[in-house]
């Protein structure tokens, strides 16, 4: 996994909730040791507070930035893409003639993100990614840029290339578009679905 940028104002905000979390937990701690006259030697009071944050920090990032009540709060807007995805590309590298499959997977915390797509013949993974909520689009949009690399029954003249990709997060569906480095040239369109949805795409094959 790697940082993603996003313009979602959590970024500054959900460290500075921490900040004060953590200040407050520490004061706590304190103020019990006190009372139960607990001495603890002096290098486990200087870094409590950075402990507690460090904690904070990992909760957070992993699991708590999922939780509905942030939305609804306005906390955090990021867009949940975990999960696997399947759907179809079409390319200019066939005329974007009949569609080709593929499998997406996502893993995302709230400060990384991996984004790795699978077809017949190759595989990509992000390198860079930003996600936008923001923005003026009426959805949220997601761009990444890429490495593709063919697999051993890849047609000999694949090679490994760079690409970009935009999609828009619309629920449970992502569509989009990518294009390609100079040495494959190449664009298409993008259409996903999230699994456990009712909706399937249909007549496709494989993605090169």
């Amino acid at each position: 996994m790697h940082p993603y940028a996003t313009d979602c104002p959590s970024r500054k905000l959900v460290p500075l909730i921490l900040a004060l979390l953590s200040i407050g937990c520490t004061w706590g701690l304190h103020h019990i040791f006190k009372r139960w006259q607990i001495t603890l030697p002096w290098w486990v009071d200087a870094p409590s507070l950075t402990g507690f944050y460090g904690i904070g920090h990992h909760v957070f990032d992993t699991y708590v930035w999922r939780w509905p009540v942030w939305k609804r709060l306005g906390v955090v807007r990021l867009c949940d893409i975990n999960g696997d995805w399947t759907g179809i590309v079409r390319s200019s590298h066939d005329g974007f003639g009949e569609p080709r499959k593929v499998q997406l997977k996502a893993l995302q915390t709230w400060t990384c993100i991996s984004i790795v797509l699978r077809a017949e013949e190759s595989r990509s993974h992000s390198l860079t990614a930003s996600l936008l909520v923001m923005h003026d689009h009426t959805e949220p949009v997601i761009v990444y840029t890429y490495s593709n690399e063919p697999l051993s029954k890849a047609a000999g003249t694949m090679h490994t290339h760079r690409g970009n990709c935009e999609i828009s997060i619309i629920d449970d569906r992502m569509e989009g578009y990518y294009f390609s480095g100079r040495d494959r040239s190449n664009h298409g369109d993008i259409e996903l679905k999230r699994h456990g949805t009712k909706k399937k795409l249909k007549n496709a094959k494989t993605h090169q």
